[in-house]
Parts: C-alpha cells; structure tokens; sequence
C-alpha cells in the first residue's frame, strides 16, 4: 500500500512538474531542459519502484490476482508448503479451524487457492481436502504456469 502511495505521490509531482511555473512578469521559473531532467529523474524512481514491487511480488512466489467477495477466503500456498491467509501463516489445525468458522459463517463462501509453479501438488489437494471435510465447495484454483 505504502508503494502505491508512492507511485501516485510520484505522478502528482511528476504533473506539477511538467507544468512550467510562471514568475510575476510572466515568463516560466524554469527551462524546458530543467523540467525535463526532472520528469527523467522521476521516471528513474518509478522504474525503481515498479522493479521493488516486482521482486517482493515474486519473493512471495503469488502475482495471480483473486477477486473477492467479503467473506470469501484467499489462501496463499507458497513453494515450502507455507500456508498463508492475509499474510498470516496457518499450521493445518489452524486453517481447518479458520475454514470451519468460514462455512459456519456462510454456506455460499468460496474458497481461492493461489500459488506458484513451484507449488507442492500434495499441499494443494490437502487444502482442498480440508475444505470438502468442513463443508466447502466453492473452491476455485488460482496456480501460475511455469515458464518455459
């Protein structure tokens, strides 16, 4: 969130910039040529960050967007068999409990089970075991390809 802050703060003044400020007699504060090193050395910045946001997307190993409706639950496998719903790590006590209390809740919730290539097949088909066992059917896959 704090990253997509950033960008937009970056396009706002990036905007500002572009815009040649003007003195009281009328002429602009600026050269063209200051502006333009300035929007350049922006888009240095938003190319850095946009690079940033890439790696710690692919650190997680998930860059497949869900939709989602509320109640609705994105589970996150990651290639070490880690299991993660908003960012917290769940043992398999835990997600059986927390899948339970989701049914509970609502008959109609889905479940998304997102992961990489690198993902464990047997991880995935647990999961999706879990689910059955408390009473959900809803269950979409969201699994990246593996690049060739």
């Amino acid at each position: 969130m704090k990253t997509l802050i950033l960008i937009i703060s970056i396009f706002t003044i990036a905007n500002l910039c572009a815009e040649p400020k003007e003195q009281a007699g009328g002429a602009p504060a600026e050269s063209a040529a200051e502006l333009k090193r300035e929007i350049a050395e922006l888009e240095k910045r938003l190319l850095k960050l946009k690079i940033r946001l890439a790696e710690m997307e692919r650190d997680l190993a998930i860059s497949i967007p869900v939709e989602q409706r509320k109640g609705d639950l994105v589970i996150n496998v990651l290639p070490d068999g880690r299991v993660l719903i908003d960012k917290v790590e769940f043992s398999k006590d835990l997600l059986e409990k927390r899948l339970r209390r989701a049914s509970m809740m609502s008959k109609d919730v889905e479940v998304f089970i997102r992961g990489g290539s690198k993902v464990k097949k047997q991880t995935v088909v647990e999961i999706v075991d879990l689910c059955r066992k408390v009473g959900i059917y809803n269950i979409g896959l969201a699994i990246q390809k593996q690049k060739k």
